[in-house]
């Protein structure tokens, strides 16, 4: 029998997350402890006191170090696994766990694409939760930025996010959905591929 394991991305962050582990394990507790960022890291990802685990900059060097964290709890425990897989920031994670990335490594080059990808919507701070009925208003959709599941997709302007509630996604599918651009991000992609050279 073959093992994987799967890393996941954004959104499975909660405050709370690993307290049992960090309390248990010296091993876990190195990962929060020792990540490389200029936050507490620890104190967000158990107590979240100021409130900031849900943003992006935070977030997602909170979570690669929770996989971090665990990954040495499975491997410790005997568990190596034959497939290593991850979602989005999760890739980052899979490559932790196949050796790809050290700790440190890993956790600062999700730090930086968490602090670029919250500078590059800066100045975008709307968003919108949108039904069926009200998407036949919407004349003009510029921008399809993310899709996760038929009740997840985002689609963005210039200056507004718009989530779409399920049903929305076929109706748009055969109009807008031809229109996959993603000029938002490009500079992070930039700035990314820059420092993974480094």
């Amino acid at each position: 029998m073959k093992l994987a394991f799967l890393y996941a991305g954004q959104g499975s962050q909660h405050p709370g997350m690993g307290r049992a582990f960090y309390e248990s394990s010296p091993l876990f507790r190195q990962a929060y402890d020792g990540a490389p960022v200029d936050f507490d890291l620890t104190e967000t990802c158990l107590d979240d006191p100021q409130g900031v685990l849900n943003q992006t900059a935070y977030t997602q060097p909170c979570l690669a170090a929770f996989a971090v964290g665990v990954t040495k709890l499975l491997k410790a425990a005997g568990l190596r696994p034959d497939y290593c897989a991850g979602l989005s920031l999760g890739e980052y994670s899979a490559l932790h766990c196949a050796g790809v990335l050290d700790a440190p490594s890993a956790i600062s080059l999700v730090a930086f694409r968490g602090q670029a990808m919250a500078d590059a919507v800066k100045d975008r701070p709307c968003g919108v939760m949108i039904d069926e009925p009200r998407i036949k208003r919407i004349k003009r959709i510029p921008m399809y930025t993310a899709f996760s599941k038929p009740s997840h997709v985002i689609w963005r302007s210039n200056h507004t996010s718009i989530m779409l509630v399920p049903g929305v996604k076929n109706r748009l599918k055969e109009t807008v959905i031809k229109r996959i651009i993603t000029i938002l991000f490009n500079p992070l992609a930039i700035n990314l591929n820059g420092t993974v050279d480094r």
